[in-house]
């Protein structure tokens, strides 16, 4: 350990636990009656600084944490009140009756909806034979805005596909697999209301079956 310790308070209490034998017998060690009294008042100087400013530190805390209590309840009250304007506007009979509020608030009015864009292609589909004879169908895709999932097949050699489920997660159980089927292929497309994305890559399910099986 280095003499005096380097912490701040170590050190202030390393010299208070020194100074008055040292102020009793300077002469012993060296000192001066001046330095001993010069010291002393040094330490309780640092002390003072070091109750300051831990006290100060504390109330930074505190401060900081109503602070944060106060925007909150601001944050509430206010977004209430705004909702309240908003609400009390929109019931107003005209368009100038609707402005008028607005303005007298100084709030803007509510922007229009965002149009929400075309489904996003769904992507990583993968399916997994199961020992039932079902396929197990997983995929990435978003569902907001009330977007579902149609699901597409195609078995073994047959060109034609078809659609065997639409559904709101991103999972689906084929349990309508044919039987003695080699092999099937799947793709999903997202929908919302009347917009379709991109059919999502196909995946490709062996079966392990022969069709004469």
């Amino acid at each position: 350990m280095s003499v005096p310790p380097a912490p701040i308070v170590d050190r202030i209490e390393w010299f208070e636990q020194r100074i008055t034998g040292w102020t009793a017998s300077p002469a012993l060690i060296g000192l001066t009656p001046a330095q001993c009294t010069a010291l002393a008042a040094a330490i309780l100087a640092s002390r003072k600084a070091y109750t300051d400013a831990l006290a100060a530190r504390i109330a930074a805390k505190n401060a900081t944490m109503n602070q944060s209590i106060a925007m909150r309840t601001l944050s509430d009250l206010g977004g209430d009140a705004i909702r309240y304007i908003r609400a009390f506007a929109q019931g107003k009979p005209t368009p100038e009756a609707r402005d008028a509020v607005y303005s007298a608030a100084s709030v803007p009015p509510l922007a229009p909806p965002t149009p929400a864009g075309p489904p996003e292609v769904p992507t990583d589909l993968v399916g997994d034979p199961n020992a039932d004879g079902t396929v197990t169908l997983r995929w990435k895709g978003s569902t907001a805005n009330q977007t579902f999932f149609s699901i597409w097949r195609r078995v073994g050699n047959n060109t034609t596909w078809v659609q065997i489920g639409a559904v709101a997660t991103k999972t689906f159980i084929d349990a309508t697999v044919p039987g003695g089927t080699p092999s099937v292929r799947y793709y999903v497309r997202a929908q919302r209301e009347n917009q379709l994305s991109p059919a999502s890559d196909e995946a490709i399910v062996n079966l392990g079956m022969s069709a004469a099986a």
